[in-house]
């Protein structure tokens, strides 16, 4: 299911998506209003019910490994358009607007406003086995980094120790 990306109309509403194990908290930019939902069928039936009611042009959320899968997988069956945000992107952004807080609701809204200022590109939904090869390719990704920072680390320290030596 290709989808693809246009540009947001000035008056376009955007709905931000914090996404959890348990619950859904959904805003709505720019009005700002609040849902929160269960993250299962029916919470998803609910949520879907509220964003056609806000007219929603675009719905923006993070890549949360299994936890969006079943948001995403509705949202797409509804033909509405999504964007999936890599966690670090949003809190660049959040750092780069001043809001820190780290709740849901404050979450939704800076996605929703996100969303709306920098019109990411629409994503696509993934098959079950895309999205385990995703998940484990930034998984590796993720290890390597956090390695390698181990080693650096330890290559500072036996450069510490070296140079104390020749002191």
């Amino acid at each position: 299911m290709a989808q693809t990306c246009s540009k947001l109309e000035s008056n376009a509403v955007v709905v931000g998506i914090d996404v959890s194990k348990d619950h859904l908290d959904a805003s709505q930019y720019p009005s700002g209003d609040l849902i929160q939902t269960s993250n299962d069928t029916k919470g998803l039936r609910t949520l879907l019910r509220w964003i056609g009611r806000q007219r929603a042009v675009h719905v923006v959320f993070e890549a949360t490994g299994p936890f969006h899968r079943q948001l995403e997988s509705h949202l797409a069956k509804a033909g509405i358009p999504f964007s999936r945000i890599n966690p670090r992107h949003a809190r660049k952004f959040a750092e780069a607007t001043g809001k820190l807080a780290k709740t849901d609701r404050v979450d939704a809204m800076m996605l929703a406003r996100m969303g709306a200022l920098l019109e990411p590109r629409t994503s696509t939904i993934c098959n079950e086995l895309q999205s385990a090869l995703q998940e484990l390719a930034a998984g590796r990704r993720n290890l390597t980094r956090y390695r390698l920072r181990q080693i650096e680390a330890q290559i500072a320290t036996i450069d510490q120790a070296i140079s104390e030596l020749i002191s």
